[in-house]
């Protein structure tokens, strides 16, 4: 198996951090000082108790940075394998994959920051070669592209913690590059109700603007919808299981003028265990299984594995 690309990514993001640790562990007055200098008033966790929403929003001191991972594996019969099972049906292209975003973060306050960050993906990170990819062939292995900017603000009012974002991805990523795509505007929403007993449920809304070129194929999206309900459980401040049905619509301009159209994205369901390693790191193993036709199309091949990583420092 060929783990030069990942040791190579995760090496030079500790070489970063490293260096960062370095310069800010200066002796006793000047550490204190820049830690006040690196704090902004209030404090978010007396308003986001959720795990998950609460590493989402990020390290809680007003310069920081972000990094969140996600390795996409292939079925829970075989999760090792180099290819991964599409459960979406139709044209979407999935690839055991391993990707990930680096971004810098400035709070303004403590509901509110802004990061910037550049985004990684390595197709089949464990594997000596991309074999029989057919269309998820790639020109490259390993690409650094998509730089990103975005705003996000975290709020409670009463049981219901929320979550509204927006931001814009510059595509540079080949493969998409030369289907026609150039940016990508997108604003999220997340509302959750506590019900203070280890119980919660939410709705989690993305809103994507894809922008095309002139040259692209008018079949491809330009704007998706999606809606994702979800329900969890706390067992501790530790673990937590989380399952989220995901949910969407495509619009495509349509290859004749006027012919616009609308189409399903797909549906499939996750079941995962929540891991608050710290306040900061939050890890979260999955698997996601197809609920087409009331999930008539469920079999141990016909799923997909995963795990997410969400990592704050400083």
């Amino acid at each position: 198996m060929n783990y030069k690309a990942v040791l190579v990514a995760l090496a030079t993001m500790a070489m970063g951090l490293t260096s960062y640790a370095q310069t800010s562990t200066n002796a006793g007055e000047t550490k204190t000082k820049v830690q006040k200098q690196n704090k902004v008033e209030g404090d978010l966790d007396n308003e986001i108790t959720n795990a998950k929403l609460r590493a989402e929003s990020g390290s809680k001191s007003k310069f920081s940075s972000s990094i969140s991972a996600t390795y996409s594996g292939g079925s829970i019969s075989d999760p090792g394998s180099k290819d991964r099972k599409n459960l979406l049906g139709g044209s979407n292209v999935e690839q055991v994959r391993f990707s990930g975003r680096v971004s810098g973060r400035y709070r303004f306050t403590k509901n509110t920051s802004m990061t910037a960050g550049i985004g990684m993906n390595i197709v089949q990170p464990f594997h000596s070669a991309q074999e029989e990819l057919g269309q998820n062939d790639y020109g490259d292995k390993t690409e650094v592209s998509n730089p990103n900017v975005a705003v996000s603000h975290y709020r409670r009012v009463n049981n219901w913690m929320l979550q509204a974002g927006g931001g814009v991805t510059v595509i540079t990523a080949e493969k998409t590059r030369l289907a026609g795509y150039q940016a990508n505007p997108y604003l999220t929403g997340t509302a959750l109700y506590d019900f203070k007993n280890g119980f919660n449920v939410g709705m989690l809304l993305a809103v994507d603007t894809l922008v095309l070129n002139r040259n692209a194929s008018r079949a491809n999206p330009d704007f998706e919808f999606g809606w994702h309900p979800f329900v969890e459980y706390a067992f501790n401040d530790t673990f937590n299981f989380r399952t989220i049905w995901n949910f969407g619509v495509a619009h495509s301009s349509g290859e004749v003028p006027g012919q616009n159209r609308w189409t399903n994205t797909g549906m499939r369901q996750s079941f995962g265990l929540g891991i608050a390693a710290t306040r900061d790191i939050f890890l979260y193993p999955n698997f996601q299984i197809p609920t087409r036709n009331f999930y008539a199309d469920f079999e141990s091949d016909r799923t997909t594995v995963g795990i997410s990583a969400t990592i704050n420092v400083f």
